[in-house]
């Protein structure tokens, strides 16, 4: 349900599951999951927290991403940075240092950013045909701009 965005459908079967499973770690992520779908990013955060301190193993890329995107949306932005951060020094390559970026620039931390950027091109050697690079590189000139 939550593959196909029926958010609410998703939540009313995984309340009843995080209930009858003894808070399982895995549901519970995917309540907050369905929770952020729904916008209701507060309830969201209070799930995904909920997973990750029950079992700190919980789908980490999955669950952290999830849970620095909904922080972003309540207006904790340094929290996201700070999770993003320790996703990026598990997976320096990957796409956690673009939205890094990215939140570094949505909270006018431009320098930050570009830095950011500068190390994920230095080390993203082969992944340029991702989508998120191409979003990376629009970042970058965006940045440039603002620099003007």
């Amino acid at each position: 349900l939550l593959a196909s965005g029926d958010f609410a459908a998703a939540r009313d079967i995984l309340e009843g599951v995080v209930a009858s499973a003894n808070e399982d770690a895995d549901a519970l992520l995917a309540l907050g999951q369905a929770y952020a779908g729904l916008g209701e990013y507060t309830e969201a955060i209070t799930h995904m927290e909920r997973a990750i301190a029950q079992d700190p193993a919980v789908d980490r890329h999955q669950g952290l991403v999830a849970l620095a995107y909904a922080l972003t949306r309540v207006d904790r932005g340094e929290e996201a940075v700070e999770i993003l951060r320790d996703l990026v020094a598990l997976a320096p390559t990957g796409p956690h240092r673009f939205m890094l970026s990215t939140q570094l620039t949505t909270m006018r931390r431009y320098k930050e950013a570009d830095r950011e950027l500068a190390r994920l091109f230095a080390a993203a050697k082969g992944q340029e045909d991702t989508a998120w690079f191409g979003k990376a590189r629009a970042l970058q000139r965006d940045l440039e701009s603002k620099r003007s």
